[in-house]
């Protein structure tokens, strides 16, 4: 059974790891967060699923979230509740929580377990595009492979792009 946690990716400003340090030898609360909010980041940034297999096995999964550090509850891992839109922000992360548990599991049932990276991959592509990726064993072509490629960046590429692309191929 794997573990799940949210966590922010490059929440400190830049040059801060002497005082980063020091905070973790804090004990007094208070005084760990006063210093805690000296070295966060003032932009947002992005929100991570950290899926652990065991120990040896981890891996990042970059969300479609961003928050500002200030407004993250380090130790329940979400949005401080009285930041405006902490509701429906914490119901999105439960929603990916629950569907990534869900897949996971799902991957875990079929008949041939796939390995560690095998479902890495297919994690990091379910997390990325909201679609449960195939898995099977069989070889597809480059051209198949290219045709779900072009299909997938219609919608964010120029018409002409996506032409030149066709003609390319």
């Amino acid at each position: 059974m794997a573990n799940y946690s949210f966590n922010l990716r490059g929440q400190y400003k830049p040059g801060t790891e002497d005082v980063q340090k020091e905070i973790r030898k804090i004990t007094d609360a208070k005084k760990r967060n006063r210093k805690l909010q000296s070295i966060l980041s003032l932009e947002q940034v992005p929100v991570r699923l950290t899926v652990s297999v065991d120990r040896a096995h981890r891996f990042h999964c970059t969300t479609d979230l961003k928050v500002f550090p200030k407004q993250w509850d380090f130790k329940e891992k979400r949005m401080k509740w009285q930041a405006t839109g902490a509701q429906n922000f914490n119901q999105r992360l439960n929603d990916i929580l629950e569907s990534v548990q869900n897949y996971y599991t799902e991957l875990m049932q079929q008949e041939n377990t796939p390995s560690f990276e095998q479902v890495r991959d297919l994690m990091l592509e379910y997390v990325s595009t909201k679609t449960k990726p195939r898995f099977t064993d069989n070889e597809i072509t480059f051209f198949e492979v290219y045709d779900e490629f072009l299909k997938r960046k219609e919608k964010e590429l120029h018409h002409r792009t996506i032409q030149k692309f066709n003609s390319s191929k």
